[in-house]
């Protein structure tokens, strides 16, 4: 008998922590959510926030993601910067962060970084580098800098 009457305050102890319900429970916050999220799944909430436009929303939550190493947030944190979108607008910490995603091979960072170079903005005008960064994107199946080489 004493050996079931341990069991069943364990049990309801197990099942209150899970239900949070209890001042034991409370007194130990879960773990955040965003920390248990992957970066693609802190990314897509950065997609969400900018569809509605709260771009300051949309930069905190790449940039979440971005630290953890998502090539496709620092290319969206880029973006922002080059637009002025949520952040003051400023080419060069575009170019930073299009540089990051290029460098892993994220083709869209690679497309916009080579239009930096090809403009001069945020960097030196740099016809070779806008072409190089242009082929990388190319290769990796971007058709609109496909169609940016045929015509440079």
């Amino acid at each position: 008998m004493r050996h079931a009457f341990v069991a069943v305050p364990v049990f309801a102890l197990l099942l209150a922590l899970n239900s949070g319900s209890t001042a034991a429970a409370q007194s130990h916050p879960p773990v955040q959510w965003a920390q248990a999220q992957s970066s693609d799944a802190i990314n897509q909430q950065g997609d969400n926030a900018y569809d509605r436009k709260d771009y300051a929303e949309a930069m905190r939550l790449y940039r979440q993601a971005a630290a953890m190493g998502n090539a496709t947030a620092e290319a969206n944190v880029g973006f922002l910067y080059a637009k002025g979108y949520g952040v003051p607008q400023d080419y060069a910490q575009s170019v930073h962060w299009y540089l990051m995603a290029a460098e892993k091979g994220q083709r869209e960072a690679q497309h916009n970084l080579a239009l930096k170079y090809w403009n001069g903005q945020g960097v030196a005008k740099d016809p070779a580098q806008a072409r190089y960064w242009m082929q990388k994107s190319a290769a990796a199946g971007d058709p609109d800098a496909q169609k940016w080489l045929s015509e440079h």
